[in-house]
């Protein structure tokens, strides 16, 4: 009698295998050798075009737990001179914070058909560049003005994630579940949002003088954006 091993056998014998050998989460497999995942991420195209990259190819700076956790892209240059054309001519320095494209979803836990959970994650990215030598206003060096806005960027950045990562891994029912999720999608993202632009306009008012007129309009906006969180985090709450 010849023996053999159907597809179905075979691929349950390599899945073991893999599980056996490979380091794994609960989402999928990654393989240190070639520092990629096994399957596609998780988050899909929401944490860039490579749907196998593990943390932007910057394991040493970065860390993904379980291919669902936002990631930070950070980009620096150090330029001889001021940019000749475009908007940016005659500038110093610029940081762009292209805030998040973060992705939250609902999904089914394994405790049961009542508990569901919520998954987050994305990517945003981090521009800053400056001219060597060059100073402001105030005295401050070009490339150390920009770093506080970058401090601030980091800052945001950080803030968001962890308020939204303190919602996953928790049961919920289906309708609280999808009320986080559109709390951290909208108002909470817009909050973090204003308090960023808070941040960076109080730099460039202390620094160089810029934006302090509209500061005032600025701050208020930023705690009826908070007043908007608190708001909807009181209506998720009451939710069965």
């Amino acid at each position: 009698m010849k023996y053999h091993i159907t597809t179905r056998t075979g691929t349950s014998a390599l899945a073991l295998i893999a599980w056996l050998v490979l380091p794994q989460t609960a989402h999928c497999f990654y393989n240190s050798s070639n520092g990629r995942w096994l399957s596609r991420d998780p988050v899909g195209e929401k944490g860039g075009k490579n749907l196998y990259t593990f943390v932007g190819n910057q394991a040493l700076t970065y860390a993904d737990r379980d291919g669902r956790e936002m990631i930070l892209r950070e980009h620096f240059f150090e330029l001889a001179r001021p940019p000749a054309i475009g908007e940016d001519a005659g500038a110093n320095g610029l940081t762009f914070f292209q805030m998040f494209s973060p992705k939250a979803w609902v999904y089914q836990g394994v405790e049961g058909p009542c508990c569901s959970k919520i998954a987050f994650g994305g990517v945003a990215i981090l521009y800053s560049w400056w001219v060597s030598g060059a100073v402001g206003l105030d005295g401050t060096p070009s490339k150390d003005h920009e770093m506080q806005h970058v401090a601030c960027a980091r800052a945001t950045f950080g803030g968001y994630n962890s308020a939204a990562s303190s919602f996953t891994g928790i049961c919920y029912s289906k309708p609280k579940a999808e009320c986080f999720t559109n709390l951290i999608l909208g108002d909470m993202l817009a909050a973090f949002g204003a308090s960023y632009d808070t941040s960076n306009m109080e730099i460039d008012c202390h620094g160089y003088g810029m934006f302090c007129d509209a500061l005032p309009a600025q701050t208020m906006k930023e705690v009826t954006a908070w007043q908007r969180v608190i708001a909807a985090l009181s209506k998720c709450a009451a939710i069965q």
